[in-house]
């Protein structure tokens, strides 16, 4: 039997997107594993070429780091490793959705799809059983406690990466389930680990992949009206984390990187301080200056050599590094981003429901982290491209039918 190097390759991803964290540690090279699809997407785009919105899209998100890089050559905080890690980490996610787009836009997953479901499955029993044991024997403990239970975090080092990985395979079982009913048991597993991770997040995903179902079921469409009703689900799903991380009156991280950012980008108008300065991976490895001008090295989380909690506020990069310039680039990439969306969603209604989910989980993820620029959901990106890549497929065979109907009533 002739295998197919598409079907290698997919299958390869589903592993390593699942295991990267924990086979990093063995194999130090796999950290870069990610980084590998921006070359594989420019190098296929300087193949074949890419379509407008995909064009659209990127030039976009080149003008914000483009913006970002200038504004950290002119005011140079940071040397050029810094400012060129954090580009690489803002553009990871969009290369890798276009990437997986491009690269599966003519791949049969029907013809394909018993590999693939099979592999999905293996990774989620390997995970339940992973659950089972540590229920039992208390493996992979961690001090996190929430409402008096301990978050579940497995062999992924954190209950958020977890979180995120079960989200993965939640999506990708959903998926799949056109081609095999018996995906719905995995689904309902993986929400279930999800809900063990006790992250605010995953349970306001959850709230959300259940209202959504239920709405697509009798509309067609997510209106302004129906976007807002779901971002308020989502909001209220995760309340209790999100008025913690704002409104508890106490001094945390995210609330001292939220307000730094705004100012940065008031002391640094219109463009930001630029990359790889303010809240951002690169900006503790590189221990960014503007953590000691702005009297924030001092504090647990930010200090030099604790600086686990670097990365929690968005709006703070955001603003911080890119400044009003880049909050306007942002809103456009988003809106871009969202109407491209909207576009397909007469085409099929699971590759519908998996793409609004995953843009709102980017949009109220913003409350805790650097969302759609944190090197956590990228296999994100890769759902979305698939999904991407089907609903081309299915638009594309809806133009074609009528144009060969019409072909056969003439020769008749």
């Amino acid at each position: 039997m002739k295998v197919n190097f598409k079907t290698m390759f997919l299958v390869l991803c589903l592993y390593l997107f699942t295991f990267q964290v924990t086979l990093e540690s063995y194999i130090p090279l796999l950290k870069y594993w990610d980084e590998i699809f921006i070359f594989l997407f420019l190098f296929s785009m300087f193949c074949q070429g890419v379509e407008k919105w995909v064009l659209g899209m990127l030039s976009l998100l080149l003008i914000l780091i483009l913006e970002g890089g200038v504004s950290a050559f002119i005011n140079q905080y940071q040397p050029t490793p810094a400012v060129f890690m954090d580009a690489m980490s803002c553009i990871k996610y969009v290369c890798i959705l276009l990437f997986a787009f491009e690269y599966f836009k003519k791949y049969d997953f029907k013809k394909h799809s018993h590999i693939l479901s099979f592999h999905v499955k293996v990774i989620c029993w390997m995970i339940f059983f992973m659950e089972i044991a540590d229920s039992f024997f208390d493996i992979w403990p961690y001090s996190f406690l929430r409402w008096g239970l301990s978050a579940r975090m497995l062999c992924f080092r954190h209950p958020g990466r977890l979180a995120m990985i079960a989200m993965f395979l939640l999506l990708l079982t959903r998926f799949l389930e056109r081609y095999s009913s018996r995906m719905k048991f995995y689904q309902y597993g993986m929400l279930l680990v999800m809900l063990s991770t006790l992250r605010a997040l995953a349970l306001a995903t959850v709230v959300l992949y259940f209202a959504l179902k239920l709405f697509l079921r009798k509309h067609n469409r997510i209106n302004a009206n129906a976007l807002f009703l779901l971002a308020l689900l989502a909001v209220i799903g995760g309340w209790s984390q999100f008025s913690t991380y704002y409104f508890s009156g106490n001094i945390t991280c995210r609330i001292l990187l939220t307000e730094t950012g705004l100012r940065i980008a008031w002391d640094h108008f219109p463009f930001g301080a630029g990359l790889g300065t303010f809240a951002s991976t690169a900006s503790g490895l590189f221990y960014s200056p503007l953590y000691f001008i702005y009297g924030l090295n001092g504090y647990y989380g930010i200090a030099p050599n604790a600086f686990n909690d670097i990365t929690d506020s968005f709006w703070g990069f955001l603003f911080g590094q890119f400044g009003l310039v880049g909050l306007v680039l942002f809103i456009l990439f988003m809106v871009t981003f969202w109407n491209r969306i909207n576009k397909y969603y007469m085409t099929d209604t699971v590759c519908y429901q998996t793409l609004v989910l995953i843009f709102l989980y980017l949009c109220y993820a913003t409350v805790s982290s650097i969302s759609l620029f944190h090197t956590g959901v990228v296999p994100l990106a890769f759902v979305q491209g698939i999904c991407f890549a089907r609903l081309n497929q299915i638009a594309a065979q809806k133009q074609k039918t009528p144009l060969e109907a019409k072909g056969a009533l003439r020769q008749l």
